[in-house]
């Protein structure tokens, strides 16, 4: 089983990854940050720019499955503007991977998409 991990060097995502990684799983993942990005035997980094639409196709060579797992933090003030960007990152990155599995080969039999929910306390700072 090869894993695409959108998000894999985040909290969830890099101990998805390494769930992964123990079950004998092959993890690709993309990363913002070229910084980031490793070449090892099951576990390979590529680059991508969603807000460039940049993304590496290499990416899916064998995949089975996605977990995408980014988006703007939701850590923080939401202001107006700030509420914009949480929506248009998880809808941006989504629609990236939507047109690259539709105008390239894969292997790709299932998709899991989440977004971070959470609780936080009142506060003006």
């Amino acid at each position: 089983m090869k894993v695409l991990i959108t998000g894999a060097t985040g909290l969830i995502g890099s101990k998805i990854s390494e769930l992964c990684l123990d079950k004998g799983w092959s993890v690709n993942y993309l990363s913002t940050s070229k910084e980031k990005l490793q070449q090892k035997e099951n576990y390979k980094g590529f680059y991508w720019n969603p807000r460039e639409n940049e993304i590496d196709k290499a990416c899916l060579d064998g995949v089975d499955a996605i977990i995408h797992l980014v988006g703007a933090s939701i850590a923080k003030r939401w202001t107006n503007s700030y509420k914009e960007e949480i929506l248009s990152s998880r809808v941006r990155t989504t629609k990236m991977m939507y047109d690259l599995l539709n105008t390239n080969k894969n292997s790709v039999k299932s998709i899991i998409s989440a977004s971070a929910i959470g609780i936080y306390p009142s506060s003006s700072t």
